[in-house]
C-alpha cells in the first residue's frame, strides 16, 4: 500500500475512532469503539492486505450511513435544569411564555425546582440586554440575551446543551451528535444568579443600542425558534449551533445586519465586537466599558434578592 493510502486510511479511521469515543461516551461505550476504529485502522494501513481493506470501507461506508441516520430526539431522560423546552404564543400584543425556569439554587447539584407560566405586554418591551459569562478563560464565553419591560420585569434566553441526567458536558464531544440543543426562558434570579453566585463565573450585562421595532422582531423570533425547537430537535454542535451562532441567526432574522467574524466563533470577544459595530454602548473605550459591565461581586452581594434585576442594573449604572 503506497504511504499516501496509509496516511488517508489512518487519518479516515483517526476521525471515526474519536467520534466514535466522543459520541458513545455518555453511554460508557466510547472506549470500546474507539479501540475497535484504532486495531481495525492500524491492521489495515500496517499490513495492508486486499481483504482488511475490503473490511476497512465496508465499516466506513456502514459506520457513516449510520452516522446519518441519527436524528435528534426529544424524549431522553434529561438533566432537570434542561428538561423542559420554553414553548410561547403571542395573541393581540399579550405574550405567554410555557415553562419559564425559576429555580433557586443552593449548589449546581441542589436546587428547588420550579417552571412557571409567565405573561408580558409587547407594548411594555423597553430594553435588550447581553449577559457574558465567562469560565474558562477569555475567548469562551456563554451568551445570554434579556428582554426587559417596564416595570422592571425581565426574561433572560439562554441557548444550552441538553444533557442527559447524570451526564457532564464535554466540549469535544460537543462535535459529534453527542448533545440535543435546548432554549431556556428563565428568571434572571435563576439563570444569572447560578452564574455569579452559584458557579462564581465572571459575568458581564451590556445594554445593546435597539429600536422598539427591533425589540419586539428579535422578541418574535425567540418565540418562534423556541416552539420550533419543541417540534422539531436540533443537534447541539461546538462551533456550528452554539449559543452565540442561534443567537446570531435569529439577530439576522429580526432585520439586523451582523457581518461574519472571528469574534463571533471566539465567544468571548463577542462583545467587543458588537461594540465595535454600533450594537453595544459605542460611547466608551471597550476596557473602560467592560469594567463598568462586570456584576458578579454584585451578584454575590445581592444574592437571594427578589428584586435580583433591578438592582444589578440600578447599582452597575451607579
Amino acid at each position: 500500500m503506497p504511504w499516501w493510502s496509509q496516511l488517508l486510511v489512518l487519518l479516515i479511521g483517526g476521525f471515526h475512532a474519536a467520534a466514535s469515543f466522543f459520541h458513545f461516551s455518555r453511554r460508557r461505550h466510547g472506549v470500546v469503539w474507539a479501540a475497535a476504529w484504532g486495531v481495525l485502522t492500524l491492521a489495515t494501513a500496517l499490513l495492508g492486505s486486499l481483504e482488511l481493506l475490503a473490511v476497512y470501507v465496508v465499516a466506513v461506508v456502514v459506520w457513516n450511513a449510520w452516522w446519518a441516520s441519527l436524528r435528534p430526539r426529544t424524549d431522553r431522560d434529561w438533566a432537570p435544569d434542561v428538561a423542559r423546552q420554553t414553548t410561547a404564543t403571542i395573541e393581540g400584543g399579550l405574550l405567554t411564555v410555557r415553562d419559564v425556569r425559576c429555580f433557586d439554587w443552593h449548589s449546581e447539584t441542589a436546587f428547588d425546582e420550579r417552571w412557571e407560566t409567565r405573561s408580558y405586554e409587547l407594548a411594555r418591551l423597553e430594553s435588550i440586554d447581553l449577559f457574558a459569562s465567562y469560565w474558562m478563560g477569555p475567548s469562551i464565553a456563554h451568551l445570554i440575551v434579556s428582554f426587559g419591560f417596564e416595570g422592571q420585569d425581565h426574561l433572560a434566553f439562554s441557548i444550552e446543551v441538553r444533557r442527559a441526567r447524570g451526564k457532564e458536558w464535554s466540549n469535544y464531544a460537543g462535535f459529534f451528535k453527542a448533545y440535543e440543543l435546548v432554549t431556556i426562558a428563565a428568571d434572571e434570579r435563576d439563570i444569572i444568579r447560578l452564574r455569579t453566585t452559584v458557579r462564581r463565573e465572571d459575568v458581564y450585562l451590556y445594554r445593546l443600542v435597539s429600536t422598539p421595532e427591533f425589540r419586539e422582531r428579535l422578541l418574535r423570533a425567540y418565540v418562534a425558534d423556541c416552539n420550533q425547537l419543541a417540534r422539531t430537535p436540533r443537534f447541539y454542535h461546538t462551533v456550528i449551533t452554539n449559543c452565540t451562532t442561534q443567537i446570531v441567526r435569529l439577530v439576522r432574522a429580526a432585520g439586523q445586519r451582523l457581518p461574519l467574524n472571528w469574534q463571533m466563533i471566539a465567544t468571548g470577544h463577542t462583545p467587543e465586537y458588537l461594540q465595535r459595530i454600533g450594537i453595544i454602548n459605542p460611547g466608551l473605550p471597550f476596557a473602560r466599558l467592560k469594567q463598568r459591565a462586570a456584576i458578579s461581586t454584585l451578584g454575590q452581594a445581592i444574592d437571594r434578592d427578589p428584586h435580583f434585576s433591578t438592582r444589578i442594573r440600578e447599582e452597575q449604572a451607579g
